[in-house]
């Protein structure tokens, strides 16, 4: 995965001149495509590009991209992949998914062999009420043989829409996995501390927290959040609150995995990803501060995890889009404490702002993460 195509241009004419300069390389064999969701041409507009493309084309929207270490909020950036890979499109709707995953790990891991190094990129739409199950699902087919980043495709809207595509086909309530034999080494850290807890998740539907130790949920935070920090919580700043006090519930990793809170429905709190019932959770705060300080470690920790005598060729990425909302102005900070770290080793850099961030440390549990920045070296 060593050439990267990238253009902040919206324009079919551009997208075609990418495409073309990544697919004449004879080492590329793939082309995965990260794209901004402001790009002003819809995917029908450039299908013909991606159809007409030498080597196959996957990719996904995001509410950002990243290059170079800055984000974009329109254009595309794109990687050469020149490894053989393997992928497969996820319709979360197929009754016999799990089959499909087992016979897709058979014919992954048939051509490798067992000392060999493990990825998969894992593309989903961050809107479906699935996405947490399948990472569970995915997990229990492939374990820990294999080394998973990627992240939730979608919009800033919170409005559900087809975000992962083919040269074929573009779909919602589903995604794309991408595995390919190689080195990999992660950084994941949110910057967040617990604020108040513990509590307890004692009624959940899907993605609704209904009620926290026992009483309903919205009237515990409410009070929570004023005994804290004074602040009245009502339905007018409930986002912009929620966003500043996420959820932190307490994983099997023994870490903070963060939920995001997205708004309110019928007086129950809606998040981002779903959590169990009886789960043990805080509600947590953070800062510019400690959120800057987070994704440099995650960049350092990325290099120190490096496996040795290992090669790579870039630097992925992936860092939750309400991190963003959060920092405002203070974004670029995030992005220059990355690099900072990173610079010495002059690993170009791609990514993108998800929706929910996908990764997994060295032998642990595969986590569907909020609010969080993944840094790896692939």
């Amino acid at each position: 995965m060593r050439f990267i195509g990238f253009t902040d241009d919206n324009s079919t004419e551009m997208l075609d001149q990418l495409l073309t300069n990544l697919s004449s390389d004879k080492e590329v064999k793939a082309i995965i495509m990260l794209m901004a969701e402001n790009c002003s041409y819809t995917y029908l507009e450039m299908q013909p590009q991606l159809q007409g493309c030498s080597v196959p084309v996957y990719g996904a929207i995001f509410p950002s991209i990243i290059y170079q270490y800055k984000n974009y909020n329109k254009g595309i950036v794109a990687i050469g992949v020149t490894e053989d890979i393997h992928v497969k499109e996820i319709r979360f709707a197929d009754m016999n998914l799990e089959d499909q995953l087992y016979d897709f790990r058979n014919k992954c891991q048939g051509a490798s062999s067992k000392n060999e190094s493990n990825l998969m990129m894992v593309l989903l739409d961050g809107f479906s009420e699935n996405g947490a199950k399948f990472t569970s699902q995915l997990f229990s087919v492939f374990h820990t043989s294999t080394k998973y980043i990627g992240g939730g495709a979608g919009g800033r809207s919170c409005k559900q829409f087809p975000c992962v595509f083919s040269a074929d086909a573009i779909w919602q309530e589903g995604g794309l996995l991408i595995y390919a034999r190689r080195d990999s080494s992660f950084g994941i850290e949110h910057g967040w501390v617990p604020l108040y807890g513990p509590l307890i998740a004692s009624a959940v539907k899907g993605k609704l927290l209904c009620s926290l130790s026992w009483k309903n949920a919205l009237a515990v935070y409410k009070s929570i959040i004023w005994k804290t920090k004074q602040i009245e919580v009502n339905h007018d700043n409930f986002f912009d609150i929620g966003n500043t006090f996420p959820l932190g519930v307490w994983n099997i990793n023994q870490q903070y995995a963060i939920r995001d809170i997205i708004g309110l429905e019928k007086n129950n709190i809606r998040l981002a990803a779903p959590i169990q019932q009886d789960e043990v959770l805080s509600i947590m705060t953070g800062s510019v501060f400690s959120l800057v300080k987070a994704a440099a470690k995650a960049a350092v920790n990325a290099v120190n995890n490096r496996p040795a005598e290992s090669s790579f060729s870039l630097a992925l990425i992936i860092d939750c889009a309400s991190r963003e909302m959060f920092l405002k102005e203070h974004f670029a900070r995030e992005l220059n404490a990355i690099e900072k770290e990173l610079s010495k080793y002059d690993y170009p850099s791609i990514g993108a702002l998800t929706i929910g961030e996908i990764a997994s440390k060295e032998d642990e549990f595969l986590e569907l993460h909020n609010k969080t920045v993944v840094v790896g070296l692939i």
